[in-house]
């Protein structure tokens, strides 16, 4: 089912565009083992985590997940809370607050600014007393949830003599009080009290040394204040007294509504890692805890058993007297920083920490990996994922489940002493059409900053400051047909063209392009080269892409509302280039008539900041890897340019064993594609968005010669033409 969100993105686009038929789905994965909060209401477990919101149902043992394609406004989230009649509210981290509808799903969010227009933080809150009280960056939001659908009221600023707009980290409703957990301590006021935005109706009370309160807990008797410095319990406001406090208690969470309350603390004269206790009272008491990662404990909550959450494993049930992880599927971490999908159909997921992730047919695998910066990625014809580290070489995962690891004690990957077996810093990896693997190595020794290898016969070579080669602060790689190019730090872009073979140097020639050519900047961000074989170059400046006949980079301007800071880019099947920005993601078409830009304002796309790019050809989806998890973008391709001729490209098409080719079509529309001999045979039926890579319908290439091939647009409209092809 199409979102409304997409909906009104695609009638946007439609009137102020013109595109025709091109229509935006997005689907998204993020990691949810970053437990934040932990709530039990109407049966279930809530957990909200910096990749979206999850349900747990005890009774009948499932899981849901709702991210932005499901209409939550965020999915860096920090709380939920119940108010009742089958609603819930979500609050994030980045300003938005979203109320849940229990019984139809739906969502229905609101933005909260600040005065100079940034995005307020929303800790915690408590729907007691007819209101939302919201705990923020800047001190309490009274949300009124009735009026107008729901509105801010009131927001308290100041209270009593605590700073102006401190952070308030919780908040609760007890008795006839309303208690803000604050950096400076603990205020409190009648929440009755019509005058609150007065500050002198606010009192405030300092419970330790260096006093940052975090979380209350309530279980309808008494109320608990914890933080940096301690647990305070009590029954009213004037008889606040700390438990145990020679111990000095650091708590990280206490739960709502249980009694007993759960509590997360450390206790340093007995242990330095995290332990789970329940407080009844004033009397506190150890839980035993066993499969549990202690060091990572950081929110707990009674359901039908005991829940803890954890600050990168998951949540934890209690059965039996022992804890169990409930897995939720999805990649391994958030801050992904590439990936692709593989040529037998397996996508794979590349964390910048933690590990590899695939799936396929909708089950999610986990690959271990060492726990190093991750920087860069290809996919290898080989269905094999090459991932770049930082200081470890790289490291080849085999569909087999194996990997091998190239350092400078095996390959041409070296460090910054080649007399060693050094490690390299590989920030860029790129897959030629040949299936060769070419690696930009960040200050190889001696000058090595370009290797290549190929996997069919296990050859390296590099090239170095013999070939030419003048600096190794190289940024990325990008590999073309006979040429690739190297950027670098602060000279611009280096472009090889080694001709038939790169292990055979004798015919290579390189040369350096800068700003002299109108490259936008000497710093090179990302590189790539189209379905043309034209390379095209992103800077912390903007895009260009570069005329080899004249050696002249042209710029190329980005939609308003992304940035200019250019951090991937991906050609799809029709040539149309997708552009990934410290700040959004931009389309700009093959003929640059039409330029859109897609931000977590104006989609569903699950962050702005976009890490790398991938385009699936079986598929026709991009892949959209950012800091906040994967989001894969199905849409129809739209036109090329303004021109309404349909002509096959390149024409002629050269074809040949080991070399991945496609042949396309420039037609404004999607449409069937038949592929015929002079003699009428069918030799292969296809989709325009897919193109033709040469070969029949069993998989082989054709000989050389003239075929015809035949179109049937969404219009009816019918097309036909001839392709030489050549086979080599």
């Amino acid at each position: 089912m199409i979102s409304r969100t997409s909906l009104i993105v695609f009638l946007i686009l439609l009137l102020c565009t013109g595109l025709r038929g091109q229509l935006y789905q997005w689907q998204t994965y993020t990691n949810k083992d970053e437990i934040t909060s932990l709530n039990y209401f109407a049966g279930n477990v809530w957990a909200t985590t910096t990749g979206g919101l999850v349900r747990f149902t005890p009774a009948l043992d499932t899981i849901k997940s709702y991210i932005k394609s499901d209409g939550l406004g965020r999915v860096l989230l920090n709380f939920t809370t119940y108010a009742g009649d089958s609603i819930a509210y979500i609050g994030s981290s980045d300003g938005v607050l979203s109320k849940f509808d229990l019984q139809d799903g739906r969502f229905t969010n609101y933005m909260f600014q600040g005065r100079d227009g940034a995005n307020i933080e929303l800790y915690n809150a408590d729907t007691s007393a007819g209101f939302v009280w919201i705990g923020s960056s800047i001190g309490i939001i009274k949300f009124d949830r009735v009026r107008n659908g729901g509105e801010v009221k009131e927001i308290y600023r100041t209270l009593g003599s605590f700073s102006t707009e401190l952070p308030v980290y919780d908040v609760a409703i007890f008795k006839d009080k309303i208690y803000a957990a604050t950096p400076e301590g603990l205020a409190y006021a009648d929440f009755a009290n019509p005058y609150l935005l007065d500050p002198n109706e606010w009192h405030t009370t300092v419970l330790g040394v260096n006093d940052t309160l975090t979380s209350i807990g309530c279980d309808g008797v008494s109320l608990y204040v914890g933080g940096a410095n301690g647990l305070f319990y009590f029954q009213n406001a004037d008889s606040i007294k700390a438990i145990r406090p020679t111990d000095r208690l650091r708590v990280y969470d206490l739960s709502r509504k249980n009694r007993p309350v759960v509590m997360i603390a450390t206790i340093p004269s007995v242990s330095v890692n995290r332990a789970l206790f329940t407080l009844v009272d004033s009397l506190i008491s150890v839980l035993p805890l066993s499969d549990v990662p202690r060091e990572e404990l950081n929110t707990a909550v009674i359901g039908d058993s005991l829940f803890v959450g954890t600050s990168s494993k998951g949540v934890y049930r209690a059965s039996g007297g022992a804890f169990t992880r409930v897995p939720i599927p999805g990649p391994a971490s958030n801050d992904l920083v590439g990936g692709g999908v593989t040529p037998d159909g397996s996508l794979y997921a590349v964390s910048r920490r933690g590990n590899l992730a695939s799936v396929k047919d909708g089950v999610w695998s986990t690959i271990t990996a060492p726990n190093v910066e991750k920087i860069s990625t290809t996919i290898g014809h080989d269905s094999s994922v090459w991932v770049g580290t930082f200081g470890q070489g790289a490291i080849q995962y085999l569909p087999d489940g194996t990997s091998r690891t190239f350092n400078g004690a095996n390959s041409e990957l070296h460090g910054p002493n080649l007399y060693s077996d050094s490690v390299g810093v590989i920030n860029g990896i790129s897959t030629d059409p040949s299936g060769r693997v070419w690696f930009s190595s960040y200050q190889a020794s001696p000058m090595r900053p370009l290797v290549v290898f190929d996997p069919h016969d296990s050859l390296w070579t590099y090239f170095d400051h013999a070939d030419g080669v003048a600096d190794y602060n190289v940024t990325c790689v990008a590999a073309g047909i006979g040429m690739v190019a190297l950027g670098t730090q602060n000279l611009g872009v280096m472009v090889v063209r080694y001709g038939a073979d790169p292990f055979n140097h004798a015919d290579d020639t390189l040369k350096y392009y800068s700003r002299s050519v109108r490259l936008p900047s000497a710093t090179v961000n990302t590189m790539a080269y189209d379905r043309d074989n034209r390379l095209w170059v992103g800077t912390p400046l903007g895009l260009a892409y570069f005329d080899a006949e004249i050696e002249f980079f042209y710029i190329v301007s980005l939609p308003e509302g992304v940035s200019s800071d250019v951090r991937a880019l991906a050609s799809d099947s029709r040539n149309n280039l997708w552009v990934g920005t410290a700040n959004g993601l931009a389309f700009v078409s093959a003929g640059q008539s039409q330029k859109i830009a897609f931000t977590t304002e104006n989609s569903e796309l699950v962050s702005d900041a976009i890490q790398s790019l991938f385009f699936d050809n079986s598929t026709g989806k991009l892949l959209v890897f950012t800091t906040g998890g994967l989001s894969i973008l199905d849409y129809t391709l739209g036109p090329l340019d303004s021109a309404v001729t349909v002509y096959p490209y390149p024409n002629p098409f050269v074809v040949q064993t080991g070399v991945e080719a496609l042949l396309q079509f420039k037609i404004s529309q999607r449409a069937d594609v038949r592929i015929y001999t002079v003699a009428g045979e069918l030799v292969r039926t296809t989709d325009v968005n897919k193109g033709w890579d040469g070969r029949n319908d069993a998989g082989e290439l054709v000989a050389s010669g003239v075929y015809l091939y035949y179109l049937l647009g969404d219009d009816r409209s019918q097309h036909t033409g001839k392709i030489f092809v050549l086979r080599k």
